[in-house]
């Protein structure tokens, strides 16, 4: 009886381990990813969740390319950076950095443009008058 419940203890502590780690974790969300394109000429905001208080360094770097800011989470967990207006180029290598780090490869800086349309979109733009 006794091991039966220093078994259910030991198990019980290490799930509370586990959910305390997982949730002091550096999150962002699902739009920022490896392969992504970041908008050029305009201050870009970066933003994401961390444990409360938790010092945060972002840098994107690349080759003609070295920006380095830091921010603190506020109290409920939550970030957020300003990136300068950034010319067109890279690939760069955003790192985010706390407690733990979130990396993003093959960042690039350009023109983003959404398309929406429907039987038009697939005509070449050669064909049109």
């Amino acid at each position: 009886m006794k091991s039966t419940v220093v078994i259910i203890f030991f198990i019980s502590l290490l799930l509370v381990i586990v959910n305390f780690s997982a949730s002091a974790d550096v999150r962002l969300p699902r739009i920022f990813g490896d392969h992504m394109v970041l908008q050029r000429g305009i201050k870009l905001p970066v933003w994401g969740w961390a444990e409360a208080g938790e010092k945060l360094t972002l840098t994107l770097k690349g080759k003609d390319l070295n920006v380095n800011a830091e921010v603190t989470a506020n109290g409920s967990g939550q970030w957020k950076i300003d990136l300068p207006a950034l010319k067109a180029g890279g690939p760069y290598v955003m790192t985010i950095t706390g407690n733990d780090s979130v990396i993003f490869n093959n960042v690039m800086a350009g023109e983003v443009w959404l398309c929406s349309g429907q039987s038009n979109m697939e005509v070449p733009v050669g064909l049109m008058n």
